[in-house]
């Protein structure tokens, strides 16, 4: 299996924003993006909404307190791109 050293990545904490997300990986598959989307999620989105990521084929990453990952996003690690306002 080949692994991919590239991916997008966006960040889904509250179920209000999913569309965008939705809309984000149409997005991707509509310009036949060369990297696969992963949508880190906090442990507040409710079950319908984590249903809705599964049922559109969108890769997810469980962020949870003690998560490496979360830890850099919270800290606004420029080398993900992230920064905290």
């Amino acid at each position: 299996m080949e692994t991919n050293k590239y991916a997008y990545l966006t960040l889904l904490t509250t179920d209000n924003y999913i569309y965008y997300i939705l809309g984000l990986a149409q997005s991707l598959r509509d310009v036949k993006a060369k990297y696969p989307l992963y949508c880190c999620i906090t442990k507040n989105l409710s079950s319908n909404t984590k249903q809705v990521l599964k049922d559109f084929n969108i890769n997810t990453i469980e962020l949870t307190d003690n998560n490496a990952l979360f830890a850099k996003i919270i800290a606004g690690n420029n080398k993900l791109g992230v920064r905290q306002n």
